[in-house]
């Protein structure tokens, strides 16, 4: 009879087994659960410490840097392209522009941007911080596959391959990302 019951009981305990792989496996598909080597990998492919500069830029003063991410904004603003639906989705925007603010995000440096509601698309300044941060992830992205750092500032002046919409996002992010962090310290 204990033989018996250890049989059943050993079925029962490798069928919950089973089962219990299964819904692992099926939410581990469905992207529910992350394995800790896909935290990891993630971590490092989207560390922006290791992202390279043009060294110009790299060689810029904090200071300096916040100034010509402003002067860029202005530039935005004057464009007015809030009102301007087709140049907004248009690639007009070059690599040596985006660099200063990959460069702001690399080193944690907050833009202030006083009027981006007057500016920005409501889209844009509605987004959550997440949302908004996964955008700038995917840039970080697009930037590490598509610039050649190496390249003159000319060259990279001629290299239009960002719009509107994704020089906003960026801006966007970097002028919320520290004040909402706060709010929620």
């Amino acid at each position: 009879m204990s033989l018996t019951a250890f049989l059943l009981s050993s079925i029962v305990f490798l069928a919950l087994l089973l089962v219990l792989l299964l819904v692992y496996k099926n939410r581990l598909e469905r992207g529910e659960i992350v394995g800790s080597y896909h935290k990891e990998e993630e971590k490092k492919s989207l560390n922006i410490r290791l992202i390279e500069l043009p060294s110009a830029i790299e060689s810029l003063n904090n200071n300096r840097l916040r100034e010509n991410s402003k002067e860029l904004f202005d530039v935005y603003k004057i464009l007015d392209y809030k009102n301007d639906e087709k140049e907004y989705q248009n690639n007009s925007w070059h690599s040596w522009q985006v660099s200063f603010l990959v460069a702001m995000y690399k080193r944690d440096l907050e833009l202030f941007l006083p009027d981006i509601e007057e500016v920005f698309h409501r889209e844009i300044i509605n987004e959550s911080l997440e949302n908004l941060e996964a955008e700038m992830k995917k840039f970080i992205k697009k930037y590490q596959a598509e610039v050649k750092i190496d390249k003159t500032k000319d060259a990279l002046c001629k290299d239009l391959i960002w719009n509107a919409q994704e020089v906003a996002t960026m801006m966007c992010y970097l002028s919320r990302y520290k004040n909402t962090t706060k709010d929620n310290a």
